[in-house]
Protein backbone atom coordinates (compact mmCIF):
# COMPACT_ATOMS: atom_id res chain seq x y z
CA UNK A 1 0.00 0.00 0.00
CA UNK A 2 1.23 3.04 -0.89
CA UNK A 3 1.63 5.76 1.86
CA UNK A 4 3.12 9.47 1.82
CA UNK A 5 5.25 8.46 4.80
CA UNK A 6 7.99 6.46 6.64
CA UNK A 7 6.59 5.54 9.68
CA UNK A 8 8.92 7.17 12.41
CA UNK A 9 11.65 6.04 14.36
CA UNK A 10 12.51 6.88 18.05
CA UNK A 11 16.14 6.96 19.80
CA UNK A 12 16.77 8.29 23.63
CA UNK A 13 18.38 11.25 24.20
CA UNK A 14 20.19 10.76 27.07
CA UNK A 15 21.62 13.84 29.64
CA UNK A 16 25.62 14.49 28.69
CA UNK A 17 25.53 13.22 25.74
CA UNK A 18 25.62 13.97 22.01
CA UNK A 19 24.47 12.05 19.72
CA UNK A 20 25.36 11.06 16.52
CA UNK A 21 23.02 10.48 13.33
CA UNK A 22 23.71 9.06 10.16
CA UNK A 23 20.19 8.50 8.49
CA UNK A 24 20.92 5.90 5.11
CA UNK A 25 19.36 7.68 2.25
CA UNK A 26 19.62 4.61 -0.43
CA UNK A 27 17.14 2.54 0.95
CA UNK A 28 14.64 5.51 1.44
CA UNK A 29 15.14 6.17 -2.63
CA UNK A 30 14.42 2.39 -3.31
CA UNK A 31 11.07 2.63 -0.91
CA UNK A 32 9.47 5.55 -3.24
CA UNK A 33 7.19 4.22 -6.37
CA UNK A 34 9.61 4.02 -9.22
CA UNK A 35 13.05 4.95 -7.30
CA UNK A 36 12.37 8.77 -7.48
CA UNK A 37 10.65 12.03 -5.52
CA UNK A 38 11.29 14.22 -3.25
CA UNK A 39 10.88 14.06 0.65
CA UNK A 40 11.50 16.03 3.51
CA UNK A 41 13.06 14.32 6.83
CA UNK A 42 12.01 15.81 9.76
CA UNK A 43 14.15 15.08 13.20
CA UNK A 44 12.38 17.00 16.49
CA UNK A 45 13.27 16.47 20.03
CA UNK A 46 11.17 16.27 23.01
CA UNK A 47 12.06 16.52 26.60
CA UNK A 48 9.32 16.98 29.44
CA UNK A 49 6.29 16.72 27.09
CA UNK A 50 7.72 19.53 25.19
CA UNK A 51 9.36 20.07 22.09
CA UNK A 52 12.33 21.22 22.37
CA UNK A 53 14.46 21.74 19.19
CA UNK A 54 13.48 20.54 14.95
CA UNK A 55 14.78 20.71 11.82
CA UNK A 56 14.08 19.65 8.31
CA UNK A 57 15.81 18.57 5.22
CA UNK A 58 14.68 18.42 1.73
CA UNK A 59 15.64 15.33 0.47
CA UNK A 60 15.21 15.03 -3.81
CA UNK A 61 15.69 10.70 -5.34
CA UNK A 62 16.28 9.30 -8.46
CA UNK A 63 16.89 6.13 -9.66
CA UNK A 64 16.66 5.31 -6.30
CA UNK A 65 19.87 7.54 -5.36
CA UNK A 66 20.11 10.32 -3.13
CA UNK A 67 20.59 13.19 -5.34
CA UNK A 68 20.63 16.35 -2.85
CA UNK A 69 21.54 15.69 -0.04
CA UNK A 70 24.11 12.65 -1.02
CA UNK A 71 24.34 11.49 2.25
CA UNK A 72 22.43 12.38 5.73
CA UNK A 73 24.89 13.02 8.70
CA UNK A 74 24.86 15.23 12.12
CA UNK A 75 25.47 15.03 15.53
CA UNK A 76 22.60 16.83 18.13
CA UNK A 77 24.84 18.41 20.67
CA UNK A 78 23.85 17.87 24.88
CA UNK A 79 23.10 21.43 25.23
CA UNK A 80 19.51 21.10 22.74
CA UNK A 81 18.24 19.24 26.73
CA UNK A 82 17.65 22.07 29.16
CA UNK A 83 19.89 22.33 31.56
CA UNK A 84 18.26 19.33 34.12
CA UNK A 85 18.73 16.15 34.59
CA UNK A 86 15.63 14.41 32.79
CA UNK A 87 16.69 12.88 29.53
CA UNK A 88 14.75 13.56 25.92
CA UNK A 89 13.71 11.84 22.95
CA UNK A 90 14.65 11.75 18.94
CA UNK A 91 11.80 11.65 16.58
CA UNK A 92 12.67 11.08 12.86
CA UNK A 93 10.77 9.84 9.95
CA UNK A 94 10.38 11.07 6.09
CA UNK A 95 7.25 12.63 4.72
CA UNK A 96 6.59 12.90 0.57
CA UNK A 97 6.40 16.31 -0.36
CA UNK A 98 2.70 17.95 -0.89
CA UNK A 99 1.18 14.48 0.65
CA UNK A 100 1.49 12.39 -2.36
CA UNK A 101 1.66 8.48 -1.63
CA UNK A 102 5.51 8.60 -2.76
CA UNK A 103 6.71 5.49 -0.71
CA UNK A 104 5.58 1.68 -1.79
CA UNK A 105 6.98 0.63 1.48
CA UNK A 106 6.22 2.53 4.68
CA UNK A 107 9.67 1.17 7.02
CA UNK A 108 12.26 3.41 8.13
CA UNK A 109 15.85 1.96 7.03
CA UNK A 110 17.70 0.37 9.92
CA UNK A 111 20.28 2.51 11.72
CA UNK A 112 22.65 3.25 14.69
CA UNK A 113 22.81 6.54 16.88
CA UNK A 114 25.94 6.95 18.15
CA UNK A 115 26.79 8.48 22.02
CA UNK A 116 29.51 10.60 22.40
CA UNK A 117 30.74 12.75 25.60
CA UNK A 118 34.19 13.76 27.29
CA UNK A 119 36.19 11.32 29.29
CA UNK A 120 33.21 8.61 28.68
CA UNK A 121 33.19 5.52 27.33
CA UNK A 122 30.96 5.84 23.68
CA UNK A 123 28.43 3.41 22.97
CA UNK A 124 25.49 3.02 20.37
CA UNK A 125 21.56 2.01 20.15
CA UNK A 126 19.57 1.64 17.44
CA UNK A 127 16.12 2.85 17.11
CA UNK A 128 12.68 1.67 16.98
CA UNK A 129 9.12 2.19 15.75
CA UNK A 130 6.73 4.77 17.49
CA UNK A 131 3.87 2.40 16.06
CA UNK A 132 3.30 -0.50 13.88
CA UNK A 133 5.81 -2.39 15.03
CA UNK A 134 5.30 -6.14 13.81
CA UNK A 135 6.02 -7.45 16.76
CA UNK A 136 4.10 -5.49 19.15
CA UNK A 137 0.95 -5.98 16.85
CA UNK A 138 0.90 -9.84 17.04
CA UNK A 139 1.78 -9.47 21.10
CA UNK A 140 -1.43 -7.75 21.44
CA UNK A 141 -3.47 -9.46 19.39
CA UNK A 142 -2.47 -12.89 21.07
CA UNK A 143 -1.90 -12.01 24.67
CA UNK A 144 -4.55 -8.63 25.10
CA UNK A 145 -1.15 -6.71 26.48
CA UNK A 146 1.80 -5.05 25.80
CA UNK A 147 4.73 -6.65 27.91
CA UNK A 148 8.27 -6.45 27.26
CA UNK A 149 11.23 -8.30 29.00
CA UNK A 150 14.86 -7.90 29.91
CA UNK A 151 16.63 -11.58 30.31
CA UNK A 152 19.57 -10.41 32.60
CA UNK A 153 19.61 -7.82 34.69
CA UNK A 154 22.73 -7.38 37.31
CA UNK A 155 23.25 -4.56 40.12
CA UNK A 156 26.21 -4.72 42.22
CA UNK A 157 27.28 -1.93 44.66
CA UNK A 158 31.38 -3.77 44.96
CA UNK A 159 31.35 -3.37 41.39
CA UNK A 160 29.73 0.03 41.20
CA UNK A 161 26.89 -1.68 38.59
CA UNK A 162 23.60 -0.78 37.99
CA UNK A 163 21.03 -0.54 35.70
CA UNK A 164 18.30 1.52 34.80
CA UNK A 165 15.36 1.62 32.43
CA UNK A 166 14.51 4.39 29.96
CA UNK A 167 10.75 4.29 29.31
CA UNK A 168 10.05 6.78 26.53
CA UNK A 169 5.88 7.43 26.11
CA UNK A 170 5.93 9.48 22.49
CA UNK A 171 2.42 9.56 22.58
CA UNK A 172 -0.28 12.20 23.87
CA UNK A 173 -1.81 10.28 26.54
CA UNK A 174 -0.21 9.17 29.97
CA UNK A 175 0.91 5.53 30.15
CA UNK A 176 1.22 3.75 33.93
CA UNK A 177 3.60 0.61 34.12
CA UNK A 178 4.95 -1.60 36.50
CA UNK A 179 8.23 -3.57 36.70
CA UNK A 180 8.53 -7.17 38.22
CA UNK A 181 11.37 -10.04 38.57
CA UNK A 182 11.46 -13.30 38.51
CA UNK A 183 11.32 -13.81 42.16
CA UNK A 184 8.86 -11.29 42.86
CA UNK A 185 9.96 -8.12 43.57
CA UNK A 186 8.47 -5.34 41.70
CA UNK A 187 8.51 -1.71 41.26
CA UNK A 188 5.26 -0.40 40.37
CA UNK A 189 3.38 3.39 40.12
CA UNK A 190 5.42 4.22 37.45
CA UNK A 191 3.57 6.80 35.32
CA UNK A 192 5.51 8.29 31.73
CA UNK A 193 3.81 11.18 30.76
CA UNK A 194 2.94 12.54 27.21
CA UNK A 195 5.75 12.95 25.29
CA UNK A 196 8.64 12.48 27.63
CA UNK A 197 10.98 9.88 29.52
CA UNK A 198 10.80 8.36 32.54
CA UNK A 199 13.82 6.61 34.32
CA UNK A 200 13.62 3.78 36.56
CA UNK A 201 16.57 2.65 38.63
CA UNK A 202 16.57 -1.22 38.86
CA UNK A 203 18.76 -0.72 41.84
CA UNK A 204 15.43 -0.13 43.86
CA UNK A 205 15.16 -4.12 43.49
CA UNK A 206 18.70 -4.57 45.90
CA UNK A 207 16.50 -5.11 49.34
CA UNK A 208 18.00 -3.98 52.88
CA UNK A 209 22.07 -5.60 53.30
CA UNK A 210 21.81 -6.98 49.48
CA UNK A 211 24.91 -5.90 47.99
CA UNK A 212 24.20 -7.52 44.35
CA UNK A 213 21.12 -9.33 42.57
CA UNK A 214 20.68 -10.55 38.98
CA UNK A 215 17.43 -11.28 37.52
CA UNK A 216 15.12 -10.79 34.94
CA UNK A 217 12.26 -8.35 34.83
CA UNK A 218 9.36 -8.10 33.13
CA UNK A 219 7.66 -4.62 32.05
CA UNK A 220 3.69 -4.25 31.80
CA UNK A 221 2.08 -1.48 30.69
CA UNK A 222 -1.65 0.23 29.65
CA UNK A 223 -0.21 1.10 26.45
CA UNK A 224 2.92 0.18 24.37
CA UNK A 225 6.32 1.95 25.40
CA UNK A 226 9.75 2.46 23.56
CA UNK A 227 11.71 0.52 26.41
CA UNK A 228 15.84 0.42 26.41
CA UNK A 229 17.71 -0.38 29.74
CA UNK A 230 21.24 1.38 30.38
CA UNK A 231 23.73 -0.50 32.36
CA UNK A 232 25.71 2.32 33.88
CA UNK A 233 27.59 2.95 37.24
CA UNK A 234 26.07 2.99 40.80
CA UNK A 235 27.39 5.76 41.90
CA UNK A 236 26.70 8.31 38.78
CA UNK A 237 23.35 7.26 36.32
CA UNK A 238 24.75 9.38 34.06
CA UNK A 239 28.02 7.75 33.57
CA UNK A 240 26.53 4.61 30.78
CA UNK A 241 28.31 1.88 29.04
CA UNK A 242 25.82 0.45 27.03
CA UNK A 243 22.41 1.23 25.95
CA UNK A 244 20.07 -1.67 24.53
CA UNK A 245 16.30 -2.43 23.70
CA UNK A 246 14.29 -4.65 25.50
CA UNK A 247 12.66 -8.37 23.92
CA UNK A 248 9.03 -7.87 23.15
CA UNK A 249 6.47 -11.46 24.56
CA UNK A 250 5.80 -12.62 20.46
CA UNK A 251 2.86 -13.66 19.47
CA UNK A 252 3.82 -15.34 16.53
CA UNK A 253 2.92 -19.21 15.84
CA UNK A 254 6.02 -21.40 17.05
CA UNK A 255 4.60 -24.41 14.93
CA UNK A 256 3.37 -25.01 11.20
CA UNK A 257 0.72 -27.47 9.69
CA UNK A 258 2.74 -30.33 8.66
CA UNK A 259 2.29 -29.96 4.95
CA UNK A 260 2.92 -26.28 4.81
CA UNK A 261 6.36 -26.98 6.38
CA UNK A 262 7.06 -29.75 4.09
CA UNK A 263 6.63 -27.40 1.01
CA UNK A 264 8.94 -24.78 2.61
CA UNK A 265 11.26 -27.40 3.27
CA UNK A 266 11.00 -28.51 -0.69
CA UNK A 267 11.35 -24.89 -1.37
CA UNK A 268 14.39 -24.26 0.35
CA UNK A 269 16.04 -27.20 -1.49
CA UNK A 270 15.02 -26.19 -5.00
CA UNK A 271 16.17 -23.03 -4.42
CA UNK A 272 19.62 -24.19 -2.80
CA UNK A 273 20.06 -26.04 -6.24
CA UNK A 274 19.64 -23.29 -8.64
CA UNK A 275 15.71 -23.76 -8.76
CA UNK A 276 15.25 -20.00 -8.04
CA UNK A 277 11.73 -20.51 -7.41
CA UNK A 278 10.79 -20.74 -3.63
CA UNK A 279 6.74 -23.07 -3.17
CA UNK A 280 5.14 -21.50 -0.77
CA UNK A 281 5.92 -18.03 -1.22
Amino acid sequence: MASNFLIPTISVMPVGYDCAVSVPLGPVGRSMNGGSGRAAYYCRVYQNGAEVWADEVPCEFQAGKAVTPESLGFVLDRSILPADDRPGYIEMAFLADDGQAAFSDTMMPSFYVVYLADGKKSFFSDSALKFASPPIIAQIAEYRQYVETCPVVRIDRDRDLAESLYLINPFSLPIKARVVTHDGRRIGGIKITPMSVTVVPLAEFLEPGEDSWVGQIQITATNRLIPYIAQHRLSDPLTISDFEHLEAFRGEATHLPAFQLLRQRIGRALANHGFGYVIGR
